[in-house]
């Protein structure tokens, strides 16, 4: 296209003139001057581009056929692409025009540098332009189609075709792809038997290991690469999978994508994140598929996943009890296990005089979570219609600020529901059907998490301490942006930070067993921890545990009518602030959850006497521990020491993969009908 707009000699002398604000364009035809009237000026466009994109961001791919004078193509493109799904993609932009007769005088007054230059817009020129980009369609599959059309070039559509027919034709032609690509996936793993890859597994023999994740999750993608690399670490062949392929952050992967890579790579197992078989189509039922549950995530705490999982799907992870009896998930081939950190990567080392200087602090924190929590509110209110739905969430939001400023301890699922009820009868109006749970969810996953970290923030800026806040948004916060030092790169920033900041902060609303925590502790950096009850009853856990093992306890009923037990239950009642045979969750089976991941759920239990030095609960312990531990290295470095040892010992994806290993091939021998199941398995 270049080549051609370089060689193009016009029809004609083009006239430009600027007039109120407006491009006037003209051809000269012979002594006669024609002037070309646009189908939109400047202004009809911004009208234009407002009712499309209300937001005023690129939030969908679109194709404009038709360049006019390329006001749509510069308003368009002009816009903060923003997919609300999938945060970090950028939809693409096609732009067709009819000739490059129409093209050639607008590039005169239009400055498209930019626009030219960016890999997520595409331009389709010539009479063909609509065959070209349903071509592009089919060839170029990652590139997500767009659903919308802005024609400002009627006579670009060939006749009777529209953006409906090109997606339809391009969806018959993938499913095609789809079939053939099946069958040589078949013909690829013929005799992939459970016997045989338990037999390659059992012979110690390199495997091949593809993992599937996506590039518009920053702590998925590197979590995987991290996992994978405690594959290679034990000598096996990976590979990674990824949206937005390439680097290329305009584009998704797809099951078509998936079953071609199955198929060429041919792995002996595939791992996922978060996600489970079922969700991707284009996984063979041939390979093994081994998911890692690491987030609550609705997608899977759901029976509907729990059904899907087929003899060859295994999973690792904490909660194996609770997906297993709740959601019907295989707990015969459900490993517990830790979340994991990769100690080659997050490993002490010297820091450059370049790192110490640019990331140096006294205290530091990273996350995305920047939007304080009233503006949370704000937003979710904003499409109420009723006045007795904002009456309720206001009221809720209320209660729950005054009890953290009140000093209160971390609120949990009862506490908000508690706090929603004692609302919704101080206002008159009650919550929908079905829709208790779901509110609860909100506040407490995006309200309370705001408030406690926007909170523990606060308390320490006004220290008056040398605080560095890594993350998108922190330069917009109404108190915190001067500590604002933008984003964190996660694979060459972040050991930095750890290393450089003579403090790191962890505040979670829900525990904090993280793993940021844990990258950082294997890094060697030292952390305070916000207190948390969720952290703290781990321990009242452990020792009701222990007690209904010694006298042979075995269910919540036996267990309450024990009175050794009774008094370790009102101490977790207290502690928890609310009754635990009140809520629908059968404590004995939060004991099993919790011993069947060695007790790794929580802090308290993790590292013990070393959660009490470094925990805190009001703004008065931070400030204590601030100022013992800034003038302490010697203490900060003896905890750090003692709390990465627990992590290296039981965290590495090394010794993890080579468990799930072990594990996969034990139970394949059951299904094959060779062995009993290993006691690594077990």
């Amino acid at each position: 296209l270049a080549n051609q707009l370089r060689a193009h000699v016009p029809g004609g002398q083009y006239l430009i003139r600027v007039q109120d604000g407006q491009v006037l364009l003209a051809r000269r035809n012979g002594d006669a001057v024609v002037a070309m009237q646009p189908a939109a000026n400047p202004l009809a466009t911004a009208s234009i581009v407002k009712k499309v994109f209300p937001a005023n961001e690129y939030d969908r791919t679109v194709v404009i056929v038709g360049v006019d004078q390329g006001w749509l193509w510069t308003a368009v493109a002009a816009l903060r692409p923003n997919d609300p799904v999938q945060p970090g993609h950028r939809p693409p932009l096609m732009l067709l025009a009819r000739e490059i007769e129409h093209l050639w005088p607008v590039l005169h007054f239009q400055d498209w540098r930019a626009m030219l230059a960016d890999p997520r817009i595409f331009l389709f020129v010539g009479s063909d332009a609509i065959a070209q980009y349903s071509t592009f369609m089919v060839e170029r599959m990652l590139v997500p189609w767009a659903r919308l059309a802005l024609t400002m070039d009627p006579a670009l559509w060939p006749a009777g075709q529209s953006l409906d027919t090109l997606i339809a034709a391009a969806s018959e032609q993938l499913a095609g792809r789809m079939l053939k690509t099946r069958q040589a996936m078949d013909d690829a793993y013929r005799g992939a038997t459970p016997r045989a890859l338990a037999s390659i597994i059992r012979r110690g023999e390199r495997l091949r290991i593809l993992g599937i994740t996506s590039r518009y999750t920053t702590f998925l993608q590197y979590s995987m690469r991290d996992w994978l690399a405690g594959f290679e670490q034990l000598g096996h062949e990976t590979r990674i999978l990824m949206e937005g392929y390439d680097e290329k952050d305009h584009e998704i992967a797809n099951n078509l994508r998936h079953a071609e890579v199955c198929t060429e790579f041919r792995p002996d197992l595939v791992v996922l994140i978060d996600h489970y078989r079922g969700e991707f189509d284009g996984i063979g039922p041939h390979v093994p598929v081994a998911m890692w549950v690491q987030d609550q995530m609705p997608n899977m705490f759901n029976p509907q996943a729990g059904a899907a999982q087929g003899p060859r799907d295994f999973c690792l992870g904490f909660g194996r009890l609770h997906l297993a009896r709740r959601y019907g998930y295989p707990e015969q081939r459900f490993m517990p296990a830790t979340m994991g950190i990769n100690d080659r990567r997050f490993v002490p080392r010297p820091l450059s005089n370049v790192e110490a200087a640019r990331f140096g602090c006294d205290v530091s924190y990273i996350s995305h979570a920047s939007m304080p929590a009233d503006e949370i509110l704000h937003r979710q209110m904003s499409a109420m219609k009723d006045k007795g739905s904002r009456l309720l969430f206001q009221g809720t939001f209320d209660r729950m600020v005054k009890h953290y400023d009140e000093g209160g301890v971390n609120l949990g699922e009862p506490s908000v529901l508690r706090l929603m009820c004692e609302t919704s009868a101080e206002v008159g109006y009650e919550f929908a059907a079905g829709m208790l749970r779901p509110v609860a969810t909100f506040f407490i996953q995006q309200i309370n998490n705001a408030l406690i970290r926007h909170q523990t923030l606060t308390w320490l800026s006004d220290l008056g301490i040398d605080l560095h806040l890594y993350g998108r948004g922190w330069d917009n916060h109404p108190r915190l942006a001067h500590h604002a030092r933008g984003v964190a790169d996660n694979e060459v920033d972040l050991q930095a930070i750890y290393l450089a900041s003579r403090i790191n902060l962890q505040v979670t609303g829900h525990g904090a067993v993280h793993q940021r925590l844990l990258d950082g502790l294997a890094a060697g950096a030292f952390f305070l921890i916000r207190w948390s009850n969720g952290d703290e009853v781990g321990r009242l856990y452990r020792t009701l545990w222990d007690h209904c093992c010694r006298t042979n306890i075995g269910s919540e009923h036996a267990m309450r009518s024990d009175r050794h037990a009774q008094r370790t239950i009102a101490e977790i009642d207290a502690l928890l602030g609310w009754r635990s045979a009140d809520v629908d969750t059968d404590l004995y089976d939060v004991l099993q959850t919790n011993a069947d991941s060695d007790f790794m759920l929580t802090a308290a239990t993790v590292w013990d006497a070393d959660y009490d030095h470094v925990a805190f609960r009001t703004r008065d312990e931070l400030a204590a521990k601030v100022t013992q531990y800034l003038a302490s290295p010697d203490e900060r470095a003896t905890i750090t020491e003692s709390m990465r040892r627990v992590v290296i010992e039981r965290c590495s994806y090394r010794e993890i993969s080579r468990r799930l290993i072990d594990f996969i091939g034990g139970n394949l021998s059951q299904i094959a009908g060779d062995n009993a199941p290993r006691e690594a398995a077990a």
